[in-house]
């Protein structure tokens, strides 16, 4: 690899944490503090390992690398920039679905509990 597309991952990685910090994670490029082959791109603090890739073409083989590198605690998960286009990520479909299945069960439980508590004021009043 050469020392000019090693420079635009590194820019890529540093892109990709800002990207994270503005939607409130913490997040910092993972080589550099961890540097063996099952690091990932970019720590931050959800369960996921990022493969971080600032190319013009996605390959299918990011997702295999990120695959094979995760620990098995943690969800692999590509992000993928292409010059002057938004940043996109990739998972698998089932933690996909699943992520959204989470989210409509939280989102009943607050239902739930804002009737609780809609209830638990009417009978106070």
């Amino acid at each position: 690899m050469s020392k000019m597309s090693r420079e635009k991952g590194k820019r890529g990685e540093r892109e990709f944490c800002e990207l994270l910090r503005e939607h409130g994670y913490e997040a910092r490029r993972g080589q550099q503090y961890a540097g063996g082959p099952d690091s990932p791109d970019v720590v931050v603090n959800l369960p996921v390992h990022f493969e971080v890739k600032r190319t013009e073409s996605f390959s299918p083989s990011y997702l295999a690398q990120a695959e094979r590198d995760a620990h098995p605690a943690l969800q692999p998960v590509v992000a993928w920039k292409r010059n002057a286009a938004p940043w996109r990520v990739f998972v698998d479909a089932h933690h996909y679905l699943g992520m959204w299945q989470r989210i409509d069960r939280m989102t009943d439980e607050i239902l739930q509990l804002e009737t609780k508590l809609k209830e638990a004021e009417s009978n106070t009043a």
